[in-house]
């Protein structure tokens, strides 16, 4: 069976460049600000991810995942989706 685009999305410790699709792509102007997307999260995932990364000397920035470019097969997905975010960190300097 062919993954779809839904199936293929990323998981914890999982590299973008190993995603089967393009429908959750890292954005570009904080990973040249030096910032690393670890993983998508609900909310309370968020705030434990917050406060752990916070404590292992990272800074933490909780992005809104942007489901606009979600193929129409995957709307279903988009729905649910719209609640969660993308947690990148970056080193305290």
């Amino acid at each position: 069976m062919k993954p779809t685009l839904c199936n293929a999305l990323p998981i914890i410790g999982q590299d973008d460049k190993t995603v089967l699709s393009g429908c959750t792509q890292s954005d570009e102007s904080l990973v040249a600000e030096g910032w690393e997307r670890r993983y998508l999260a609900d909310p309370r995932m968020a705030r434990e991810a917050e406060e752990n990364y916070s404590i292992l000397g990272y800074e933490v920035k909780l992005q809104p995942l942007e489901t606009a470019g979600i193929p129409e097969q995957c709307e279903g997905c988009s729905a649910v989706l719209q609640k969660f975010v993308v947690v990148y960190t970056k080193k305290r300097g």
